[in-house]
């Protein structure tokens, strides 16, 4: 990484990429048997299935989708939003106590000079990273799809993800806390 780029040891850029880093290694042990080639084939070969088992969902979804943005029906949405919100309180929840508690880590992290409130919102964010990347992997493709069959307002469903992940995240954390 050019020297520009490369933020500032100790700084909350810093400890948001070493967690995510931490995250990433703790993720690819699932594959550590494949090389880096033979893991990057999976992946893409994984993208490519997720993205084919999404196809007949998308297109089974888009009738009843497009019904109910038109009649605005806002208590469908609201309802699938909160479904989506609980499901990432719960993974924030996890991710918190692995984040604060698995590593054994939190002691020496509040006792470095680093501020405590720079060191939980670096774990904040990871967290969310994670909860947004586990629960985007299976709703994106989904979505990718609406939009490849004519329905770019779909595309309005990665924002609201960060957004429910940042929330999610908080709450879960708040409940850990």
């Amino acid at each position: 990484m050019p020297r520009c780029l490369t933020p500032t040891m100790g700084s909350f850029l810093w400890l948001v990429r070493h967690d995510i880093r931490l995250s990433w290694r703790g993720f690819s042990q699932m594959f550590a048997k494949f090389d880096t080639t033979r893991g990057l084939l999976l992946a893409v070969a994984a993208l490519i299935a997720l993205h084919l088992v999404a196809w007949p969902i998308a297109v089974l979804l888009a009738p009843n989708v497009d019904e109910t943005i038109a009649t605005g029906q806002t208590g469908t949405i609201v309802t699938v939003a909160l479904s989506v919100l609980v499901w990432m309180v719960a993974q924030g929840l996890i991710g918190a106590s692995r984040a604060l508690f698995a590593r054994s880590d939190l002691e020496l992290l509040l006792g470095s000079p680093l501020d405590a409130v720079t060191v939980f919102g670096a774990r904040a964010l990871a967290i969310a990273t994670s909860t947004f990347g586990s629960v985007g992997l299976l709703v994106l493709p989904t979505v990718n799809i609406g939009a490849l069959l004519g329905r770019p307002s779909w595309l309005f469903i990665y924002p609201a993800l960060i957004v429910l992940a940042l929330v999610g995240t908080s709450v879960g954390l708040l409940f850990a806390m």
